[in-house]
């Protein structure tokens, strides 16, 4: 398959997932930062960000209060349409529910924010490239590595050559096309789960 290329506005009109729903969706089925949710998987996630409108507090509330306790009118604003949602949801998933791992930490609010305000270099200055130091990459790689002042100038010289050669970096897009959509659904569970929400309406299964 060509490499695919994901782009914010293609997945909110046509998944109808926000940068927050991703957000979620990170913190159930886990990422680099979070173990997320034992038991969910990635249909099952997007299932719940949908049917509970991105409170993932709010699942945590359902997963824990017995179905016969639980207001489904809860944070829905009046919307009749998010509580038929929850209330389709919560009758297919009454049972699996019960298999679920949800911590009293989740979702945690620290992963979050890692999200939304990640911790990068926010400096303006432009980049800039210098023409390197040949002779103390030299004393380097003999005194630091032990090499040979001959072995030092065989392993370097084509470095220093492919230098002079004055090119333009290419771009992976300079080789091949990328996919438009933001997603094709292999499964057709999947594309019932994204048309129940009013997205994916044009998007194919295989």
């Amino acid at each position: 398959d060509p490499p695919a290329r994901y782009r914010m506005e293609s997945i909110e009109a046509e998944m109808r997932l926000t940068r927050m729903s991703l957000i979620n969706l990170a913190l159930l089925l886990g990422s680099d930062y979070t173990e997320g949710v034992r038991g969910v998987g990635p249909v099952n996630a997007v299932e719940i960000d949908l049917a509970f409108q991105g409170d993932l507090e709010e699942f945590k509330h359902w997963v824990y209060t017995p179905s016969h306790d639980y207001d489904f009118t809860r944070g829905t604003g009046g919307d009749k349409g998010a509580e038929r949602l929850r209330r389709e949801f919560s009758k297919r998933h009454e049972n699996v529910r019960k298999t679920w791992d949800v911590s009293t930490e989740f979702p945690s609010e620290m992963v979050v924010q890692a999200y939304l305000n990640p911790q990068v270099d926010r400096s303006e200055e432009p980049f800039e490239w210098s023409e390197p130091d040949v002779q103390r990459l030299q004393e380097f790689c003999e005194k630091r590595l032990d090499w040979s002042h001959e072995f030092t100038l065989t392993q370097l010289d084509p470095a220093i050559k492919a230098l002079s050669t004055r090119t333009f970096q290419t771009r992976i897009d300079g080789f091949t096309d990328f996919w438009s959509r933001a997603a094709k659904f292999k499964s057709k569970r999947v594309r019932k789960v994204f048309e129940a929400a009013g997205g994916a309406a044009d998007i194919g299964c295989d």
